[in-house]
């Protein structure tokens, strides 16, 4: 569908963005609240008249009155005119007098940090310095501004960002992102995770709501299923299959899926039995024996270990470390679908991001001849193709651009032309240390092969077995690999100078 072009008094949302708001109706007062604050965590101050002090809840705010929030703190207002506004850390926000006649919804100026705008009931301004964007009733966006860029993401409804005198439409499912002082446009499609900060003190956010429930009681099971093994006669009658297998002295972080983790510590030293225990806080350790090799059962948490010989009347330390488990896989599912976009034939360059599947995009001319209906679409990506009869808003056929960057303009019969627009699709990593894509519909491999196709953080090395893996320029990676003897997963292992060493099992 075409993209609404809204009426020219939304210019005026422009000049509020400026800080030159117009004269106010009489029925406006100045000290009337237009928001409270329902709760904060961590710490939290208004800014009000000049002067920052600690904002509680119930605190209002009037036009004028600033909001910030210090580190690993969060906040969440309540609207007067309907709606919710969620900020994380770090971020100041800031209410502004509505620029736009008989609007009774405050503009929110989002100065830094991440914000979260919900239910709301009326329509709204939302001010960055990328710009200024207006969203519908019962729309749900998420905005963030770090200083060098600013980003809108729509989760329901609708938003109109005015950026350079321009109006950029962005529906559900869709996020820009503008770099400060650029008329370059990123558009990506937005990737549902948890809100910025809780829906409740305690509760788990509204996305995230299906994922945070309680699993149902698993069925009983052997006592070995649930506990670890606090005696040495535990542990050697054990199967002898692991997780993941490491050497005895390393420290990381496991992503495994399952309640437990057995993973096998190699242990060179000793010329008999091994011994690695686990040190509790006002109990005596957890203790695990093996010959050349150990199993530990290691639930989430974090857990430090030690290793010396079984019999060494010395007792002397042989290994020691720290073993993390994280409940996760990073699995990141496929879409069947890939998303889609609409790019208008404007003169102007747009970048695409996408983090799974390139985008479907659909190329418009807003200002063809009227009456025409047939063009000719010329696509250059390092070679001119020119699509006879194309119509002005059509989705390209799959493949036309891929991965890339593509001139594109339209040409009538009369000879007018298009401006020529320029779109870059480009891969968005947005791995927090892994993610791996699980391809819906995908063909199995072979017996007893593992396919592990996944994208890294800049600066990471990959390997399996200790066998490297390449990754591109964009952090990604794909491969087979079989579990090593006696292992169950096959383990990615991921190290970086900043996040350390992280093992993901994949089955």
């Amino acid at each position: 569908m075409k993209a609404a072009r809204l009426p020219a008094r939304f210019l005026l949302v422009a000049i509020a963005g400026l800080g030159l708001g117009a004269t106010v109706g009489a029925g406006c007062r100045r000290d009337r609240p237009v928001a409270t604050l329902l709760e904060a965590a961590g710490t939290a101050e208004r800014g009000h008249a000049g002067s920052w002090s600690a904002a509680v809840p119930g605190t209002p705010f009037v036009i004028g009155d600033a909001l910030r929030t210090g580190l690993a703190a969060h906040a969440r207002l309540s609207v007067a005119t309907g709606g919710v506004i969620r900020v994380g850390e770090n971020a100041r926000i800031r209410f502004q007098r509505g620029g736009i006649a008989g609007q009774q919804a405050p503009d929110l100026a989002v100065e830094m940090g991440s914000a979260e705008v919900d239910e709301t009931a009326a329509e709204m301004s939302i001010v960055t310095p990328g710009g200024t964007a207006r969203i519908q009733r019962d729309a749900h966006v998420r905005v963030n501004t770090d200083g060098a860029t600013a980003s809108l993401e729509v989760l329901v409804g609708r938003a109109v960002m005015l950026q350079a005198g321009q109006e950029v439409a962005v529906d559900a499912g869709q996020g820009i992102r503008i770099r400060i002082g650029s008329t370059e446009i990123q558009r990506f499609a937005v990737t549902v995770r948890p809100a910025v900060v809780e829906e409740e003190t305690g509760a788990p956010p509204k996305q995230a709501a299906a994922e945070a429930a309680p699993a149902p009681p698993a069925p009983a099971a052997a006592e070995s299923e649930r506990s670890e093994p606090t005696d040495p006669h535990l542990a050697r009658a054990e199967t002898g299959r692991a997780d993941l297998t490491l050497t005895a002295g390393e420290s990381a972080t496991i992503h495994e899926g399952r309640p437990v983790a057995t993973v096998r510590l190699r242990v060179q030293s000793c010329p008999g039995n091994a011994v690695v225990e686990l040190p509790a806080r006002g109990h005596h350790p957890e203790r695990f024996v093996g010959s050349g090799a150990v199993l530990v059962r290691l639930k989430p948490g974090a857990r430090a270990y030690r290793v010396h010989c079984e019999g060494d009347p010395a007792s002397q330390l042989r290994a020691s470390g720290v073993l993390s488990v994280r409940r996760d896989t990073g699995d990141v599912p496929l879409p069947r679908r890939p998303p889609a976009d609409v790019i208008d034939a404007d003169g102007r360059r747009y970048t695409v991001l996408f983090q799974t599947r390139v985008p479907q995009l659909t190329l418009a001319w807003p200002d063809a001849p009227a009456g025409a209906d047939r063009f000719q679409l010329h696509v250059d990506g390092g070679g001119e193709r020119v699509i006879d009869g194309a119509s002005i808003r059509r989705p390209l056929p799959p493949g036309t651009m891929t991965e890339g960057t593509y001139t594109f303009w339209y040409r009538a019969a009369d000879g007018k032309q298009s401006p020529k627009t320029t779109v870059s699709i480009r891969f968005d990593n947005a791995a927090p240390t892994a993610q791996f894509f699980r391809r819906t519909g995908a063909g199995k491999s072979a017996p007893g092969v593992v396919t592990v196709d996944g994208v890294t953080v800049d600066g990471a090395k990959v390997s399996i077995g200790g066998q490297p893996l390449v990754v591109d320029g964009r952090g990604r990676f794909r491969t087979e690999a079989k579990p090593l003897e006696g292992d169950d997963a096959v383990a990615v292992r991921l190290e970086h100078p900043r996040t350390g060493v992280h093992y993901y099992l994949r089955r």
